[in-house]
């Protein structure tokens, strides 16, 4: 209906990432998701997230509510309905409570993130989703992964922050070694009017609703406000370099774990992970069981979980209890951080049976460094977004490591 009237716009949408159909149909519906898609389909589905934000606005940032197979047909949560994040997502056809008939403008609610967006112009429905959306627990309330913050200043979990996180980074929010909870690290790009809106839209040289910045294209929007001579490629380097470092000092951490159990001869257990087919190894329990030191760690994510894969010399022999995890031995295992455990079975972390142990200052750092990484990698946008925090972030992190 849109596109009628506004062919331009609409073009331009079609580049987008908004416009990935197939992503809301991984992410949004209730054949793939069933549950969860409370949680998805906010942010990964046009119908989804028109349906929560007045649940947001008035003061309940927690998933779509109420919720059940039913509700998801209602609202087109389904793979033969679920729209991406169209056109009326952004813009409410039919009200005009704000310029451009934003949906929202200038001040956010509280996000799942944890915080509010003040003096944002037409960028705060930017904020909407693009934060780190996990400081919401249900009948809890909404916290901050921050030192000191009653909930996560001790990270009770292995979970990592959404990739989305450019809204924290931007008002630099939910960055561990920053001080405590509630420290204020805000952009200096605050002061660009309509903040999102009036670098990805207003300047963007290849269309306001491509929203998108091609890296060919960076300098010449910065030299619209810094004038000539300026280049990103000095920040960039500088960003990816530190990144690189933080990268290796975590990855080191657990190495060195993993190599203290191989020295004194005692095995460790993990829940494997097959990226091709999304299965798990085992429903809950740890059933594989390792006794050889890995040859490399890399950090990454599983579902939303700091993870990391294991590279063996040699192939590892494996088990499928339950499941659909289709190796029978492999010398790349993926695991997430809480599937990494002294034996098969263990409560809900924090608890000493997790190699990465929560218990400790030591596993607590790692997960805070991690955390600190992804915020940081996702949301930086190479470091513009907030130069001066990105690299406190990143060097107040290396040092805690060390």
């Amino acid at each position: 209906m849109c596109a009628q009237c506004h062919e331009k716009e609409y073009k331009e949408w079609k580049k987008s990432g908004h416009a990935n159909l197939e992503l809301a149909r991984e992410e949004a519906v209730w054949e793939k998701r069933g549950a969860f898609t409370a949680h998805c389909a906010r942010c990964h589905s046009g119908q989804g997230f028109a349906a929560w934000l007045p649940q947001l606005v008035a003061g309940n940032p927690d998933l779509i509510s109420p919720f059940n197979m039913t509700r998801a047909n209602d609202l087109g949560l389904v793979d033969a309905l679920v729209h991406p994040q169209t056109c009326v997502s952004c813009h409410d056809p039919h009200e005009k409570l704000y310029e451009a008939q934003l949906r929202i403008y200038q001040d956010t609610p509280t996000l799942p993130a944890g915080f509010a967006a003040y003096g944002m112009g037409a960028g705060a429905v930017c904020f909407m989703c693009h934060n780190t959306r996990n400081g919401v627990i249900s009948g809890a309330g909404v916290f901050l992964h921050e030192d000191s913050d009653p909930r996560f200043g001790n990270p009770p979990n292995y979970t990592a922050p959404h990739y989305s996180s450019q809204g924290d980074v931007f008002l630099g929010r939910n960055a561990y070694f920053m001080g405590p909870a509630g420290s204020l690290h805000i952009s200096k790009h605050v002061v660009v009017e309509d903040t999102c809106v009036g670098c990805h839209m207003k300047l963007n040289s290849e269309g306001s609703h491509v929203f998108a910045i091609l890296e060919e294209n960076i300098d010449l929007l910065c030299r619209e406000c810094h004038g000539e001579g300026v280049s990103m490629e000095g920040l960039e380097k500088q960003t990816k370099a530190y990144l690189n470092i933080l990268k290796s000092e975590i990855q080191t951490k657990i190495y060195d774990t993993l190599k203290g159990y191989y020295e004194s001869n005692v095995t460790y257990y993990v829940r494997a992970y097959d990226p091709s087919s999304g299965c798990f190894s085992s429903a809950a329990t740890s059933n594989i069981a390792v006794s050889t030191i890995p040859q490399s760690v890399e950090i990454t994510s599983i579902a939303g979980q700091i993870s990391v894969i294991l590279k063996f010399s040699s192939p590892i022999p494996t088990r499928n209890d339950g499941g659909c995890y289709p190796h029978s031995s492999t010398d790349t295992i993926w695991v997430q951080l809480g599937g990494l455990r002294k034996s098969p079975s263990a409560p809900p972390p924090p608890h000493p049976n997790y190699i990465i142990d929560l218990t400790t200052k030591s596993g607590r750092d790692i997960v805070k460094a991690a955390w600190n990484y992804f915020l940081i990698k996702d949301g930086s946008g190479g470091g513009v977004h907030n130069p001066t925090f990105v690299f406190q972030t990143l060097n107040n992190t290396i040092n805690a490591l060390k």
